[in-house]
């Protein structure tokens, strides 16, 4: 990949990438996210 993905479209591999609206920190929205790219990985 050779571009940043928008906003709000992760990118799960080995290692996972999210950046979403809003600024800094986290939002309610990532944890499913997290849980997904969790779940690749155990």
């Amino acid at each position: 990949m050779t571009e940043v993905p928008a906003a709000g479209v992760p990118i799960l591999h080995t290692m996972g990438y999210l950046m979403h609206n809003g600024g800094h920190g986290m939002v309610q929205a990532d944890w499913d996210v997290f849980v997904q790219f969790l779940k690749m990985h155990f």
